[in-house]
């Protein structure tokens, strides 16, 4: 969804209203505002911080057992491998 909007008099930026629905921001809702080159990403901060990380990351990790890769790395520590 593009959409082209205008700064105000302060400079402040009016996020549209099917924005903020996609979103799920409105008034009071704090966002996250990123730089990326010539770009600014715009997210809704997420309501709680571990419940949004959780699971991230898995993908990395399938297929390895815990407990192996585990021994394995200490063992390369101790310079036996």
């Amino acid at each position: 969804m593009k959409i082209a909007v205008r700064l105000g008099n302060r400079s402040q930026l009016i996020i549209p209203k099917k924005m903020r629905e996609c979103l799920g921001i409105g008034p009071g809702k704090e966002v996250i505002l990123e730089v990326h080159d010539s770009a600014i990403m715009v997210r809704a901060r997420p309501d709680n911080y571990t419940r949004y990380m959780s699971g991230l990351g898995k993908d990395v990790w399938a297929g390895t057992e815990p407990t192996e890769y585990v021994r394995k790395e200490r063992e390369a520590w101790e310079g036996k491998e």
